[in-house]
């Protein structure tokens, strides 16, 4: 990953600023430091190298799904842009990089308002689903980590949150697997 940190920022900042040169000014210090900034985060991310990177900013399509809008019933299939999969302990691991600051939050809600990663769970089967998370890269190292929900949740850098848990627990849900249950319901009813 490290290795095409620098080849996909290039890419990245040529495609959102186009004509903008990288080798001075204020854009090669932007450039510089968000460099610096992933090489930290992922410098972090080696300490977990027991898994497997199967996918980098890779497009998938084909997730389909069927709702039912006004009693017509539909069938949809999405596609999108993978950040990262991962593959550890015979599950899947989904995460999408993020420099803000995302709120899974959003996803245990009656109607789910962030669906991307959620959505990309739906074409899976549900135990070979074990982690759906932002990767916060941020200039701070203690706002940096992972935001987002797993079946081992103590595993990931900073995913633990006094607020997700209260809403787990207000929702009466206490596993991972009522979280894919809940997106399974809600999602395919987005339409509606």
């Amino acid at each position: 990953i490290k290795g095409n940190i620098e080849k996909k920022l290039v890419k990245a900042y040529r495609d959102e600023l186009k004509g903008a040169d990288i080798h001075s000014g204020r854009h090669k210090i932007v450039f510089e430091v968000m460099k610096t900034f992933l090489n930290n985060f992922f410098e972090k991310e080696k300490q977990d190298c027991g898994f497997d990177v199967l996918m980098l900013e890779k497009k998938i399509g084909g997730v389909g799904f069927r709702f039912s809008l006004n009693g017509t019933g539909y069938r949809v299939t999405l596609s999108g842009t993978v950040d990262r999969l991962d593959f550890k302990d015979g599950v899947y691991r989904i995460i999408d990089y993020k420099t803000g600051r995302p709120e899974p939050l959003h996803w245990l809600d009656d109607r789910v308002t962030e669906p991307q990663l959620p959505a990309y769970c739906l074409g899976m089967s549900s135990e070979k689903v074990g982690a759906v998370m932002f990767a916060v890269v941020r200039s701070k190292e203690k706002e940096r980590g992972f935001r987002g929900v797993s079946r081992d949740i103590e595993s990931w850098p900073g995913a633990k949150s006094r607020s997700l848990d209260a809403r787990l627990e207000e929702k009466g849900w206490s596993t991972f697997e009522e979280v894919l249950t809940h997106w399974e319901k809600t999602l395919p009813r987005l339409g509606d």
